[in-house]
């Protein structure tokens, strides 16, 4: 099947779910990408599922989850793939969770091994199914369009409209946290918990005076392998995540208290006021000046009303 922009892709308020029991023929492509997120419990068999460049293949206890709007193509790996899964519209705290168990450009991988984990997700996809509305095959597409539809093997499709997509979200919320405690990236452990510690340690304490080396000594990696799986899962360097998180603390500090900019630049780290002024303003785009006296000015506005 090639070019299934639309099959199974809900709309904002629509949350579609099933299982698919499928044979060597079956496969998905969507150039392009869909609308949704799509997320793959594997139960039997091996899916080979790819986004953009980036590929991998899942076998029973993998949970896969694919960003909307990238090019994507699954297929079965081998004779048999049996899975659950879900298209669906994330909730905006959902994608950074998924951040450490990324493969490439918004293709994540977990591995449950723990059966009682792999159970409760299997219990959440259960639940999902029946929450949603039985006659709701007709609201999506066949992901079948071969010549011969019942080669690909057999498939079960519900979806919940606007009053039941809460209860479905909700389900599959379940899975995501299930996963995200208990997931790691096949031979990858270390370094996703590496990262995510060096995150950690940059939220927490953003005025620390964090270096390359040292974020990389929390991460128990060397300084040249913790820069580039930081910048291949998180999208960015350590040292400008450190920046990000700095002045995300900065503007909040220069609207809500009456500190002045050096007293501001200290809180966060900086030493050098005029360095911190130029920071702002390249990244911001406006000095911390006038982001304090915008403010001010509002505050004052609002006592006189």
């Amino acid at each position: 099947m090639d070019d299934a922009a639309g099959a199974s892709d809900p709309g904002h308020h629509v949350v579609v779910v099933g299982r698919s029991d499928m044979n060597r023929r079956y496969q998905i492509v969507r150039r392009g990408g869909a609308r949704s997120w799509l997320l793959t419990w594997t139960m039997n068999g091996a899916g080979e599922l790819a986004h953009d460049d980036v590929q991998t293949v899942s076998g029973p206890g993998d949970l896969v989850v694919l960003a909307p709007d990238v090019n994507q193509r699954y297929r079965t790996a081998g004779d048999r793939w049996d899975f659950l899964w879900a298209h669906f519209h994330a909730h905006p705290a959902w994608p950074p969770l998924l951040r450490t168990f990324e493969l490439g450009r918004g293709l994540f991988r977990m591995h449950i091994a723990g059966l009682e984990d792999r159970a409760r997700v299997t219990a959440a996809f259960d639940r999902a199914s029946r929450d949603a509305r039985p006659d709701a095959v007709s609201l999506v597409e066949p992901l079948t369009r071969l010549d011969d539809p019942s080669a690909d093997g057999t498939e079960r499709v519900r979806a919940g409209g606007p009053e039941s997509a809460d209860l479905l979200l909700n389900a599959i919320e379940e899975v995501v946290l299930v996963a995200v405690r208990a997931g790691r990236t096949t031979g990858e452990r270390s370094d996703a918990d590496g990262i995510l510690a060096a995150r950690r340690a940059i939220a927490s304490d953003p005025a620390a005076p964090h270096t390359v080396a040292s974020l990389a000594a929390v991460a128990a990696m060397s300084p040249s392998h913790f820069a580039h799986q930081f910048r291949r899962r998180i999208g960015t360097t350590p040292m400008a995540a450190l920046r990000d998180e700095r002045l995300a603390l900065a503007v909040q500090l220069l609207r809500s208290t009456d500190m002045s900019i050096a007293q501001v630049a200290r809180a966060v780290g900086y030493r050098d006021p005029l360095y911190f002024s130029r920071v702002v303003h390249r990244t911001l785009g406006a000095a911390p000046s006038d982001l304090a006296d915008a403010e001010r000015r509002t505050r004052c506005q609002d006592k006189l009303r």
